[in-house]
């Protein structure tokens, strides 16, 4: 189920004259490309494409898509470059989807509504990095994205559309990184049928409710059996889990990368960091408030399996 809040635009705009005619994109990775599909089967011109990381090895898709585009490789250094293909251009908006590099003020300026930024999170309680896999391991009832001007801070420009998911308690990080893309592109030409009317009704964020959530590293995906309960591992291993690389622990000094678990504090307790039971079903992991089954867990090839009786290292 999702819900869009676009801020009194609809869907059908006032004709052509409020639709940019040179956009440029910039990205990283499958949300800018599942964006630039949605921008060619609405029929938008995007004039210049400026990518880096894992979108780098999608020019050619994106050359079939838009076959005039400037393709451009940012590696955070070359914003001169990048100014001079805006400006050639005559570009009228930029969009940002997943790209990770700060954009220098200078290059924010030349497009002729400035750039807008699509941010998976809703603001201005998920400024700031991994906020998807942020609101899943938070527990949020709804996952939240946003459409945001874009300012020299960060992710505090005013919001210029927004919409919500509500995942099942099943959900994936997959799963909501699928529906998002999905709303992103429903939001986003909403949005482009009338820019300037967009951009008009843009609503300032309160700054004196901002939190800020760091990037997320794999570090961060360590299980801490003896603060977490059964239902706040569950819910980080959903947030951690294909394609990331996982919620992880360690036994004995060899780690363990944890893809599915559910909850089965009805049936087992006991010392945290234990395991209790090993069956078809899954190793049950003891933990702070609870247990969880261990539905899908893997080690290198080299390293004996979990086994009745093992701890977790602290």
């Amino acid at each position: 189920m999702a819900s869009i809040s676009d801020f009194g635009l609809s869907s059908g705009g006032s004709g052509n004259d409020g639709r940019p005619e040179s956009i440029a994109l910039f990205l990283n990775g499958q949300r800018g490309l599942s964006i630039a599909n949605h921008l060619a089967e609405a029929g938008h011109r995007v004039t210049g494409f400026f990518l880096h990381g894992s979108a780098v090895t999608s020019k050619k898709l994106l050359r079939i898509l838009f076959p005039d585009a400037e393709v451009t490789k940012v590696d955070g250094a070359n914003w001169p470059s990048v100014a001079y293909a805006l400006t050639k251009a005559k570009t009228q908006i930029g969009i940002v989807a997943g790209f990770s590099y700060l954009i220098p003020e200078e290059v924010l300026r030349i497009p002729q509504a400035g750039f807008i930024n699509l941010h998976a999170g809703p603001v201005p309680k998920y400024r700031g990095g991994s906020p998807l896999n942020w609101q899943m391991i938070e527990g949020e009832p709804s996952i939240g994205v946003s459409i945001l001007r874009m300012t020299t801070g960060l992710d505090d420009g005013p919001v210029v559309a927004s919409g919500a998911l509500e995942p099942s308690p099943a959900s994936t990080i997959a799963d909501v990184h699928a529906a998002a893309e999905l709303m992103f592109g429903d939001l986003l030409l909403r949005v482009l049928e009338n820019l300037p009317l967009a951009i008009s009704r843009a609503k300032p964020q309160r700054s004196a409710d901002a939190m800020y959530w760091h990037q997320r590293s794999d570090r961060d995906g360590r299980i801490n059996v003896w603060m977490q309960a059964a239902e706040e591992i569950c819910r980080m291993v959903r947030a951690l889990t294909h394609p990331y690389p996982g919620a992880w622990f360690t036994r004995g000094g060899d780690a363990f990368r944890v893809f599915a678990a559910k909850d089965s504090s009805r049936t087992f307790r006991g010392a945290p960091g234990r395991i209790v039971n090993v069956s078809e079903s899954g190793p049950i992991l003891i933990v702070r408030s609870g247990s969880v089954q261990l539905q899908e867990v893997t080690c290198d090839s080299s390293v004996r399996p979990l086994r009745n009786g093992d701890y977790l290292d602290a």
